[in-house]
């Protein structure tokens, strides 16, 4: 099962592309109207540099879920956005019986933090690409060549 078109792994192409479009959206629209971005964050206290340091990670975030390029950089710094914009903007909108407004701030953290925890998958530009960073179920490591290795099975493409 090596090829794009079984099951789990076209899942795992069509989740991935999925969640990358909507923050490469996100973050076009923020990088687009970066004034008004800038103004929104300022009303936040959060300031300037944390405007277009979210633009841009969502941005480049979002280009690296859809290619499957540096997943293990970009899904983590997603999540983390996520988790601020939930704390900061969605806090009092949560109650015990669900979500409440913030179900799709919700949504996006659990779909970067389990994209967090996958590799790139076999239809992904690292791997077209011959990194040796990615390791198949039940295959050796392209690095050290021992089977199940953990200690390679993360790394980016460089």
């Amino acid at each position: 099962m090596s090829k794009c078109h079984h099951g789990k792994k076209t899942a795992i192409l069509f989740f991935r592309v999925i969640v990358g479009i909507v923050f490469l959206s996100h973050g076009y629209q923020k990088l687009s109207n970066m004034d008004q971005t800038v103004q929104f964050f300022n009303m936040l206290h959060f300031g300037s540099f944390l405007a277009h340091l979210v633009a841009w990670i969502e941005t480049l975030g979002g280009v690296a879920l859809i290619l499957g390029i540096f997943i293990p950089v970009f899904a983590p710094l997603l999540a983390i956005v996520m988790v601020v914009a939930i704390l900061s903007l969605k806090r009092n909108e949560i109650s015990f019986n669900g979500f409440g407004k913030a179900e799709f701030e919700f949504v996006l953290l659990g779909s970067t933090l389990l994209l967090s925890s996958m590799r790139s998958g076999v239809c992904s530009l690292s791997k077209i690409c011959g990194c040796k960073c990615h390791i198949e179920e039940g295959k050796s490591c392209g690095i050290c060549k021992f089977k199940g290795c953990e200690k390679h099975s993360e790394k980016t493409c460089s």
